[in-house]
């Protein structure tokens, strides 16, 4: 006889969590701790099997080894008398679901998503686990916060139209006309970011196309946008005007949505830019027609040639910002906002231009001492949102100085995600965000922000570098040799970079490779020593030599702790005692390492964030309290 169909379980996650079987409505499962088991083991990224120490850590935190294993099995043990035979184990170590065992309505969301069916997914989307709560299961919770802002994000996205705003071409006769094109363009990427069903593609992933070697349908399909801006600026002969031409073309299907010519004085850039954005919002739909008033966009400056300087300096801002950028551009990017700010001293714009300078210049040693210059562009962002309060770019400097400087995490990410708001686009604000919540131990919330800084601006090696940093914590050490690889391909000088792979490397026992990269770092010395010492004692021979590198860091590091050598900046944004802690956590030296946390937060209390925030050292929060570490061990 054949067998009877097996029921299906089903999950719905979407609102109030519900398990059901087969065709009976009834809820077999009710106890919270169950729910959240079956919950978790559907929905934990990645999908599939899961540790039962995961398991037990989230849901039984303050249960012995043998408490929480005697739980997690009663648990499983009643999900399967009310559910059927839908887990599956592997080994003694792994449990889950049999997925094709199970409806959940989160998995037809997310093919909704995935499918671009973005109506039916805003339809059916609802919180996730709404109003769920597991007591005394803090990991858990983290766990379901995390999930459902992703989760929200994802459906916020989806409803958000990518748009590739191409640089302007100049096609004029004008000697400054390339800067009028920059000033055009960054008007209307303003306008635009300011929409809230809008996602502008970043200036780093659109400026490759500057000087066009591809069509803009082209270059919108490269992009993976839904919409391409394409636009042309002449210089029509014996006017004071300009002309732009400027196109919208939908990228799935090539179609030109909107075709126009405008004109306008020079002096009248702004009310340019506006009718730009104006031509282009039609093709965003009805909601972002609705959105869209272009009197709620302030004018930055009445001053057309103050617009221009400044976006001259924004333009050499940029460009010097990258890894290996040149200081002189950003020196003069300062004289183009000065001169901006001497037309117009009310242009809210050039003064968070010139804190960017100054916040720039001190965290890189260009100009000292620190405290004077960086405090300068504290007052300069002030004076910003004074003018204008909608400016993304001040709230940044002021969450640097709130986490950095000031150990206040809660200011600091309020100051971080404020940016975001404001500008959804703005890499530099998604890259501290993701760092600040790493470090508060939402290290998933924390790497997608990371990703989120390198998608939206996928030339600057820096955003990968900060994500190959949490992913090399976290043990992903595939992913950061990936992410630092590009970063190098786009820098081969950037020394930080090279020497976080060798790290990656180190870890995953390619010595060979290591030694490599040492090379190609241009200390052919210390590439020679970890040669020699890897020819004549491979693996064991390596490890000995680093060791010996790590004890030189730690005598150079801690005599600048303990004064005997000069501060750098650069310790305000990665503390040496944290250093130092790493370091003797790399030697197996947990009392050591464990010290040096103690001595950073007796100074500063809020620094032991930093500590909390490192993968590495998690096995510091299971030391013994002070009275029980030997003070023969511990020699800071």
């Amino acid at each position: 006889m054949p067998k009877p169909p097996v029921p299906l379980v089903r999950i719905r996650a979407l609102g109030p969590l519900r398990i059901t079987c087969g065709e009976s409505d009834a809820t077999p499962v009710t106890q919270p701790r169950r729910l959240a088991l079956a919950a978790y083991m559907a929905l934990a990224q990645p999908r599939g099997l899961h540790s039962r120490d995961t398991l037990m850590a989230l849901l039984w935190p303050d249960a012995n080894i043998d408490q929480g294993r005697q739980a997690l099995r009663n648990s499983l043990h009643e999900l399967r008398k009310a559910l059927g035979d839908v887990i599956i184990t592997s080994g003694r170590s792994l449990v889950g679901l049999d997925a094709s065992r199970i409806d959940c309505d989160v998995y037809g969301l997310e093919a909704d998503l995935a499918a671009g069916r973005v109506d039916e997914a805003r339809a059916h989307h609802a919180e996730l686990l709404d109003g769920f709560h597991v007591s005394d299961a803090p990991e858990f919770e983290r766990w379901l916060d995390a999930t459902r802002a992703a989760l929200r994000e994802r459906v916020f996205d989806a409803t958000r139209m990518a748009i590739a705003v191409l640089p302007v071409v100049d096609a004029s006769t004008a000697g400054d006309a390339g800067h009028i094109c920059d000033a055009v363009l960054d008007g209307m990427l303003r306008r635009l970011a300011r929409m809230p069903n809008v996602r502008l593609l970043a200036r780093g992933a659109v400026s490759r196309y500057r000087d066009r070697g591809h069509s803009a349908l082209e270059a919108g399909r490269e992009l993976a946008a839904d919409l391409v801006v394409d636009s042309i600026l002449t210089t029509p002969a014996g006017t004071n005007e300009v002309e732009v031409r400027l196109e919208v073309i939908r990228v799935p299907d090539g179609v030109l949505l909107r075709e126009t010519a405008l004109r306008a004085d020079r002096e009248n850039l702004f009310v340019l830019e506006g009718a730009l954005t104006s031509a282009i919002v039609p093709a965003l739909g009805r909601a972002a027609d609705d959105d869209h008033d272009d009197r709620r966009t302030a004018q930055p400056t009445k001053d057309a040639e103050a617009y221009v300087l400044y976006v001259r300096g924004l333009y050499l801002f940029l460009r010097a910002a990258h890894v290996g950028g040149r200081p002189e551009d950003l020196h003069q990017s300062r004289d183009f906002f000065e001169r901006a700010l001497a037309r117009d001293a009310e242009f809210g714009l050039a003064y968070a231009g010139l804190a960017n300078y100054f916040a720039v210049c001190a965290a890189r040693n260009l100009l000292s001492p620190f405290a004077e210059h960086f405090g300068h562009a504290i007052a300069l962002s002030h004076r910003a949102l004074a003018i204008d309060p909608a400016l993304a770019i001040p709230h940044v400097h002021l969450g640097v100085q709130a986490m950095y400087l000031e150990s206040d995490w809660p200011a600091a990410r309020r100051e971080f995600a404020r940016a975001v708001m404001l500008d959804p686009s703005y890499a530099e604000a998604r890259r501290f965000l993701g760092i600040l919540l790493f470090a508060m131990g939402e290290r998933e919330r924390g790497l997608r922000e990371l990703r989120e800084a390198v998608r939206l601006e996928p030339q600057m090696p820096f955003y990968r570098n900060s994500l190959a940093d949490a992913l090399l914590s976290t043990g992903e050490y595939a992913s950061a040799i990936v992410e630092l690889r590009v970063a190098l391909q786009h820098d081969g000088a950037y020394r930080a970079a090279r020497e976080r792979l060798v790290r990656c490397l180190e870890r995953t026992e390619r010595f060979g490779e290591a030694i490599a990269e040492r090379r190609f770092a241009g200390d052919a010395d210390a590439a020679a020593r970890f040669e020699r010492a890897f020819a004549g004692a491979g693996a064991a021979g390596y490890r000995r030599q680093r060791e010996l590198e790590l004890r030189a860091l730690i005598a150079t590091t801690a005599d600048r702790v303990n004064g005997t050598r000069p501060a750098a900046a650069a310790d305000l944004f990665n503390p040496p005692e944290l250093q130092l802690a790493l370091a003797h956590a790399e030697l197996g030296e947990w009392d050591t390492a464990l010290e040096w946390e103690r001595r950073a937060v007796a100074t500063q209390p809020g620094k032991q964030q930093w500590f909390r925030g490192r993968p590495e050292l998690d096995r510091l929060r299971s030391r013994p309290g002070p009275s029980q570490v030997s003070r023969a061990t511990a020699r800071p």
